[in-house]
């Protein structure tokens, strides 16, 4: 059992690195979240957060039997980030030119 006191902390840290564990006591007490938990990347902690996720409203679950555990959430037009042949692209909530890819400028 760590004597660094994580705030938030839910259950046990699965680590006795007391350099992390300050850490994220630090990151804790500035960012202030209701819970701190460390991800195991196990099957029932995908259900448990997948699930309060749907139940936010942050997440749809589509049926299962067409796509096995698909969650997809609503995009939102100004942050979300598209892929199209191996290119990626930010929409723009309007019209404007296209910036410059290189960061060169023509010089007359």
């Amino acid at each position: 059992m760590s004597k660094v006191e994580i705030p938030g902390l839910v259950g046990e840290a699965p680590t006795k690195n007391e350099a992390l564990l300050h850490w994220i006591a630090d990151a804790a007490k500035l960012l202030t979240p209701d819970e701190v938990v460390f991800a195991d990347g196990s099957r029932e902690e995908w259900d448990r957060v997948s699930q309060k996720l749907v139940d936010s409203g942050t997440l749809i679950r589509l049926n299962d039997e067409k796509r096995p555990q698909s969650v997809p959430g609503p995009p939102n037009p100004l942050t979300w980030l598209g892929s199209n042949h191996g290119h990626s692209f930010a929409p723009l909530p309007k019209k404007a030119p296209a910036p410059p890819t290189t960061g060169l400028t023509r010089t007359k």
